[in-house]
């Protein structure tokens, strides 16, 4: 990171204002400036102590940056990527952290003249919670950060490794389509099982019941998830829908089989079945 002296987040929320945290406590010598729409917003950063200054025009702001960082919802990463290229800098690079990376890595890969200047991460980190006063300096800190590998990259790719690496992530590199898969079971559908969790009790229970609470810690631990921005959401449940879908179909077949235990008062079976959740909880933990 000796070559980085200033660093552009393009949306300064949770996760840029977490980037923007990371790097300041880390370096006295890197001027972090963000980059947003909303004045009130970047003041808030200001206060928060994410970023150093701010600017509201993406194009006065990338200009003399060397690293650039799109934190804003996926569907606004491109459109924004292909207002600031321009104005670039000849060896800065950008990466962004969306959740979803076929869309947006095939989109800027068509971009010939200015592909090169893109390399696709998403950091395994986050939050239900919202914006910079969410930010926490510590959260990428032994996180995983998918980078996606392209052979337009040249050295990008590992500036953006080293990037990462600074904030104490783990890197791991992979195409965007295997990024799209493994996300897909891994962030998206626990998301949506928490969702639809939250959204059948919402129909099945009545004001009177709730009154009563009785859930404990593992219902508020289990629906946690499903606080996420909606609007964030969206975009990365359409933009992954091939293989999310896959992955809800895998989902429904093992609740069917579940069912289809407890229909047959297979104490085996459930037992067996309950254990494999288990077993493979434990692993996830122990890695």
């Amino acid at each position: 990171m000796e070559e980085v002296k200033k660093v552009g987040i393009i949306g300064v929320g949770l996760l840029g204002g977490s980037i923007g945290l990371a790097l300041k406590a880390r370096s006295r010598d890197i001027h972090v400036l963000g980059m947003g729409r909303t004045k009130a917003k970047l003041d808030k950063a200001i206060q928060y102590k994410a970023i150093d200054s701010y600017d509201l025009s993406y194009k006065n702001g990338v200009q003399d940056c060397d690293l650039v960082i799109i934190a804003t919802p996926v569907a606004t990463i491109v459109p924004i990527f292909q207002q600031i290229h321009p104005h670039l800098k000849e060896d800065a690079v950008v990466t962004d952290v969306g959740s979803t990376k076929v869309s947006i890595c095939k989109a800027i890969e068509e971009d010939s003249q200015f592909r090169h200047f893109f390399v696709g991460s998403h950091p395994m980190a986050g939050s239900e919670n919202t914006g910079v006063e969410a930010a926490r300096a510590d959260l990428y800190l032994n996180s995983t950060v998918v980078i996606i590998e392209n052979s337009c990259h040249g050295d990008r790719i590992n500036r953006v490794e080293s990037f990462w690496r600074s904030l104490e992530a783990k890197t791991v590199k992979m195409t965007a389509d295997q990024h799209d898969r493994l996300t897909a079971y891994t962030s998206h559908l626990p998301h949506i099982v928490a969702t639809c969790l939250s959204y059948t009790l919402s129909q099945a229970l009545t004001d009177e019941d709730l009154k009563a609470k009785v859930f404990g810690n593992g219902l508020v631990d289990t629906t946690r998830i499903a606080e996420g921005d909606p609007k964030i959401w969206l975009d990365i449940l359409i933009t992954n829908k091939d293989h999310l879908l896959a992955s809800v179909k895998d989902f429904q077949s093992a609740l069917s089989r579940l069912e289809g235990l407890v229909q047959d008062m297979d104490s085996h079976g459930i037992t067996e079945y309950l254990k494999k959740g288990k077993d493979f909880r434990e692993e996830i933990m122990n890695d």
